[in-house]
């Protein structure tokens, strides 16, 4: 082979090698392009706003409200229930007739802050 026609082959191949390095950089743009459609599609596709899950939510908010609420309630019921001294101090008129239930509670209908 002469030397001439191996340049010419080298620059060939070069210029094959070029094509082909070109080629797979436009193929990878495409793809690129392709995938990036793709996943917008998909996208689009998932419900942005689920409002049904939203509403589980708020649901689920509610009931744990509630159930606080009523087992403070029963809380202080029972802590009424068995401390009830409470009940004494609820209308208690120191001038009035002894509540037989509160002995410690002194009532003097004699005394003079007691009007007659």
């Amino acid at each position: 082979m002469s030397k001439m026609f191996r340049i010419i082959i080298i620059q060939r191949l070069q210029i094959q090698q070029t094509n082909i390095l070109e080629g797979m950089a436009l193929n990878f743009s495409r793809l690129t392009d392709t995938i990036h459609s793709i996943r917008n599609d998909i996208s689009a596709l998932i419900p942005q706003n689920d409002l049904d899950r939203d509403w589980q939510l708020a649901i689920r908010r509610l009931e744990i409200c509630s159930l606080v609420f009523y087992i403070s309630l029963l809380v202080a019921t029972m802590l009424l229930f068995f401390f009830h001294d409470w009940y004494c101090y609820i209308g208690y008129n120191p001038c009035g007739q002894q509540n037989l239930n509160c002995p410690w509670l002194a009532s003097d209908p004699s005394s003079t802050s007691c009007l007659n």
